[in-house]
């Protein structure tokens, strides 16, 4: 079985670093083996891996302190260090710098294995949480670009995610409606419930639309089913776009249509 992801070995004891490259290779890992922590820090600033193991005890720049620049640098190599027997204390410390785990030595064939199987998984999903991360802030950002009412509510109307327009027609901030009835947090007792052009019964899971009066305003609203991907409707997205303007130059236009067809009755 082999491994894309590469192990960086730092420890000053050529034979543990011998072992331990044969059985991790043996796993199927890539894998580059220094002396002391300046050589660490080096290979890390000219390489990417996925893991780094540290001997705590090494010559010049020690284990620490290579958990001390990791600290700062979000994207690098999982941490597992490497401890002498009933080295608690250090493997303490080490854990509060962010070490992922620590591994006595000489280190057990499978216990290591296993430990750089966890923190390969332990990156993976720190990886995938940052790309959710992003993707999420994109749409906010979408999201807030439009000057449209934008609202995604749950089966019970409750407001799961909106934009800077929808606050700024509550007069909140977006992050708090989150949680909120979409009717009470944009129609308050402009009118009943049932009446509430926001809130569709749980039985229509189609399109709606319509214009309807929101908060001394007009405004077109759209309603479109959110549904998972075995079709199963989970939530709903309100865009309710202010014609306002358009609609009273409507109702002028039709008004002056019938005072001029008055005229030659």
């Amino acid at each position: 079985m082999s491994h894309s992801e590469k192990v960086l070995i730092a420890d000053d004891d050529v034979h543990l670093q011998r072992a331990v490259t044969r059985q991790l290779r043996d796993a199927g890992y890539a894998t580059a083996a220094v002396s002391d922590g300046k050589a660490a820090l080096d290979a890390l600033e000219q390489e990417a891996f996925s893991i780094a193991l540290l001997d705590l005890e090494m010559p010049g720049v020690d284990g620490f302190g290579v958990l001390e620049a990791l600290q700062r640098n979000t994207d690098g190599p999982v941490p597992i260090v490497l401890t002498g027997a009933g080295d608690v204390r250090r493997a303490v410390r080490a854990l509060k710098l962010g070490a992922f785990d620590f591994l006595e030595k000489p280190c057990n064939p499978e216990l290591l294995k296993n430990a750089v199987r966890r923190a390969m998984d332990y990156k993976a999903a720190k990886a995938h949480s940052r790309r959710m991360e992003t993707i999420a802030q994109q749409w906010q950002a979408t999201f807030d670009a439009s000057p449209d009412v934008v609202i995604v509510t749950d089966l019970d109307g409750r407001i799961t995610r909106c934009n800077r327009a929808a606050g700024a027609l509550a007069r909140q901030h977006p992050d708090a409606m989150t949680g909120r009835d979409v009717h009470e947090a944009l129609c308050g007792n402009a009118h009943p419930d049932e009446e509430c052009p926001l809130l569709v019964p749980h039985e229509q899971d189609g399109p709606q639309s319509g214009e309807h009066e929101i908060r001394s305003g007009w405004y077109e609203i759209s309603c479109e089913p959110l549904k998972s991907g075995t079709g199963e409707l989970w939530g709903r997205m309100l865009v309710a776009r202010d014609v306002t303007r358009s609609r009273s130059a409507r109702i002028k236009l039709m008004e002056s249509e019938s005072r001029y067809r008055a005229l030659f009755e």
